[in-house]
C-alpha cells in the first residue's frame, strides 16, 4: 500500500515536471495608450497557411476578450507569426560539432518541439510599431488548437 503511494507522488512530481511553461518574450503593450480599440489582422505572408488561420483566430480572440474589435478600417494593424521547430535548439560555431553528452542522451520518451507565437502592433495612420511581444513553450506531440489561445494570451500581457 505504501509502494502505490510512492509511486503516485513520483508520478505526479514527473508530471509536473514535464508541463510546459509558456515565457513571454519582447514588450508589453501599453493598452491605456491608445487611442482607439480597433484592429485588422495582416495577411499572413505566402506558404504559412497551416496554422496561420489558428494563431489569428486566438490573437483575434484575445483582443476581443480586451475590448477590441475587428475592422477594416481600424487603427491599427496586428501582424501574427506562428512558428514550430525542435525542442532543443543549439547554435554552434561553423564547424564544431554537438559536445558528446548532448549527443549521447539516451532514451527520450517523447520528441519535444517549440511553439513561437509573435504579435506586432503597427499604427496604420503613421506606420509607427506600437509593440512587438510574443510567447514560446516547448512541449511534446501537437496540440496546437490548445496551445495557440494559451500562447496568445501569454503574448497580450504584460511581460
Amino acid at each position: 500500500m505504501m509502494g502505490m503511494r510512492y509511486l503516485a507522488l513520483g508520478s505526479a512530481v514527473f508530471v509536473a515536471g514535464c508541463a510546459p511553461q509558456i515565457i513571454h518574450t519582447g514588450g508589453s503593450p501599453d493598452w491605456q495608450g491608445l487611442s482607439s480599440r480597433s484592429f485588422v489582422l495582416g495577411a499572413a505572408p505566402s506558404g504559412y497557411d497551416r496554422f496561420q488561420a489558428q494563431a489569428s483566430a486566438a490573437v483575434r480572440d484575445a483582443l476581443v476578450l480586451r475590448g477590441f474589435q475587428p475592422s477594416q478600417d481600424a487603427r491599427y494593424r496586428i501582424d501574427v507569426g506562428f512558428a514550430i521547430g525542435p525542442g532543443i535548439v543549439d547554435v554552434l560555431p561553423a564547424g564544431e560539432s554537438p559536445p558528446a553528452a548532448a549527443r549521447a542522451i539516451g532514451p527520450v520518451l517523447c520528441k519535444r518541439r517549440k511553439f513561437t507565437l509573435s504579435i506586432t502592433m503597427v499604427d496604420r495612420s503613421d506606420g509607427r510599431l506600437l509593440f512587438r511581444s510574443g510567447a514560446t513553450l516547448s512541449r511534446c506531440g501537437d496540440a496546437t488548437d490548445q496551445i495557440l489561445p494559451a500562447l496568445a494570451q501569454a503574448a497580450l500581457s504584460p511581460g
